[in-house]
């Protein structure tokens, strides 16, 4: 007999990458919705990394306490879920951290390579999409790719493309603890979950703003945002203005013209 046909038959059990964002908590809470417990699919287990955007570029250092903090605000989310939390550790970014590289082509082989050292005890993993399918372009992570990283042991799947940033966010804001416990922020600042400075804090802040439900969150210190924190980036470089655009009508039923200004303001002219 061949390998294939004696292999032992494993439980199913379903994992996904968690790293205390909008997509991965979107994801998780759409599985607790969808999913019954005992269905294959039904997600037991949460990969939540150190190397990536904590401890990932070698000239910021480990900061390890910012990673226990952030797995202290995560695991208040997973508890309720019922999720099994497993922190991972990996150097593989310090090997080459080229920053287009990275992200454009390395970090989702890089997330597969975790998900099949755990190819023992699970047999699917799911990824959280970082852009939706009117926005799609050549990622490090992408429905189209993703995929292709299974094999015999272990499906790898791609989720919720087809959900805007904006629907994400709605989906989170609707669990509580979750909207409580996000983290968002890449600068991992030592004194805070959120800096509210950098631009996915500031991008995240307009969204909730936009949505009105930025003071109903305790994962940032600020409520309130400004046409100047908007003004201190580019936000027309790389993939920005497809999350940016869809604010401007939001904002303006919000009653914040000065901020869907700001944002016309750098988009103007970009297509």
């Amino acid at each position: 007999p061949t390998a294939s046909e004696t292999r032992q038959i494993k439980t199913p059990r379903a994992a996904m990458f968690m790293s205390g964002g909008m997509d991965s908590l979107a994801a998780l809470r759409l599985n607790r919705l969808h999913y019954p417990r005992n269905h294959p699919g039904y997600v037991k287990d949460g990969f939540f990394l150190h190397g990536f955007d904590i401890g990932g570029v070698v000239e910021r250092g480990m900061k390890y306490p910012v990673f226990d903090r952030a797995v202290d605000a995560i695991s208040k989310i997973t508890h309720d879920a019922k999720l099994s939390l497993i922190p991972v550790y990996t150097n593989i970014r310090h090997l080459c951290d080229e920053r287009v590289l990275w992200l454009d082509s390395f970090f989702g082989a890089v997330l597969a390579a975790i998900a099949h050292s755990f190819a023992s005890s699970i047999d699917l993993v799911f990824i959280g999409s970082s852009y939706d399918i009117p926005n799609l372009h050549p990622c490090g992570s992408h429905p189209l790719l993703d995929p292709e990283y299974s094999s015999l042991d272990l499906r790898i799947r791609h989720r919720d493309y087809q959900l805007s940033r904006i629907e994400k966010i709605k989906i989170v804001s609707q669990w509580d603890v979750a909207f409580q416990n996000f983290r968002v922020c890449l600068a991992n600042v030592p004194d805070r979950l959120n800096c509210g400075n950098c631009e996915k804090c500031v991008r995240t802040m307009t969204e909730l703003t936009a949505l009105g439900l930025l003071h109903k969150t305790q994962a940032f210190v600020e409520d309130e945002i400004t046409p100047a924190h908007i003004a201190q980036f580019d936000i027309t470089i790389r993939v920005r203005p497809p999350f940016y655009r869809p604010l401007i009508p939001l904002l303006r039923e919000q009653g914040r013209d000065d901020l869907a200004r700001a944002i016309e303001k750098q988009l103007k002219g970009v297509i």
